[in-house]
């Protein structure tokens, strides 16, 4: 997307560390800031690094933070825009309050 874009990349997407209880949301958050995300995420899927359900498909897991530090070098702006409700209002808005959100990158 960087590479073609000249002055915007929209990306919508799921944010994992949105979604499940309270106490989910944290401990995912804890394991990708440790950098254990992605062995906590093998053993959740039993080796596979991907599940299947019926509303995705074959679906990996992501969050549009995944792509936030690359947006921000290459993008003078960065907007997070959540597009579904608040989970609860929280200082950790909309990261860990939103299981959906729009990341809107501004190249000026």
């Amino acid at each position: 997307m960087m590479r073609v874009a000249r002055k915007a990349i929209f990306l919508s997407d799921s944010n994992r560390f949105g979604q499940g209880s309270l106490l989910a949301r944290w401990m995912k958050l804890a394991l990708y800031k440790l950098g254990l995300w992605k062995w906590a995420d093998f053993f959740r899927t039993r080796g596979k690094g991907y599940t299947i359900t019926e509303g995705d498909g074959l679906a990996y897991s992501y969050s549009v933070f995944d792509s936030y530090d690359l947006l921000a070098e290459w993008a003078d702006r960065i907007i997070l825009i959540p597009t579904d409700a608040m989970k609860s209002k929280s200082w950790f808005h909309p990261l860990l309050t939103s299981g959906h959100i729009l990341i809107c990158a501004i190249r000026e």
